[in-house]
């Protein structure tokens, strides 16, 4: 096949997962290793459609390439039941208010619960040590190993233990608008603090001091794409379009 799509997450051996559009159906698995990509990046490529032990993948890739970088890839909405499915394999997918009933099943693995029913999540790319009946959100691909469906979470932010509304009314940090859609960002906080903002790979890019109250801060450094800003020991996620 001749395809193309945005890279969703690039695991440690450089092969990785693309998208295209949003839904099922709409992620794939590609394994080959010849090339160092990143998150975002847009490719196209000749590649040959294989199952391997049912996953399906992407493979023999050759005249790939990148058209594109700094894209914010699509993350598809669904419940836990959805997420352990062939047709969002290789989806990114995040799941919202999932309960976690069992934080240690063999293997580097946790399985979480929002009342569809279970869905494992792996440590392949990113390792979190989860807390016993703790509600989570969750961002990861999806993949195919040893007869089950797996969320992968990329990285830290990928993972956050749920927020009600009722506590994100009283949050001593909330911040506006997400996505970034011009340089300005407004960040409220109840008393003087330092945050720092990091780019997807980690890698931090500048830090700001907060007075207690409303902030706005500019932004006109930071390109299109997804970053983290930390806040205290918490994680949040930030894309600017």
């Amino acid at each position: 096949v001749f395809t193309g799509g945005i890279v969703t997450a690039v695991r440690n051996d450089s092969s990785f997962y693309i998208s295209s559009g949003s839904g099922a159906w709409s992620g794939i698995y590609v394994y080959s290793s010849d090339y160092l990509l990143s998150e975002g990046d847009s490719v196209i490529m000749d590649a040959e459609v294989a199952e391997y032990y049912d996953l399906t993948e992407l493979k023999n890739i050759s005249n790939l390439q990148v058209i594109g970088s700094g894209n914010i890839p699509t993350v598809n909405n669904c419940n836990t039941a959805a997420a352990n499915s062939e047709e969002f394999e290789g989806c990114l997918v995040k799941v919202t208010n999932a309960i976690c009933n069992n934080d240690n099943p063999g293997f580097g693995e946790w399985i979480i619960n929002d009342g569809s029913g279970d869905v494992s999540v792996d440590d392949l790319i990113y390792a979190h040590t989860p807390i016993l009946n703790t509600s989570y959100n969750v961002t990861g691909v999806t993949t195919f190993s040893y007869g089950a469906y797996k969320l992968l979470p990329r990285y830290a932010a990928d993972v956050s233990e749920f927020v009600s509304i009722e506590e994100l009314t009283n949050n001593e940090f909330i911040f506006y608008p997400n996505p970034l859609n011009n340089n300005i960002l407004n960040i409220s906080v109840l008393e003087p603090v330092t945050i720092s903002i990091y780019d997807f790979s980690g890698k931090l890019v500048r830090t700001h001091t907060l007075n207690k109250g409303l902030n706005s801060i500019q932004l006109s450094y930071l390109n299109s794409g997804l970053y983290f800003i930390k806040f205290k020991s918490k994680v949040y996620t930030l894309s600017k379009v």
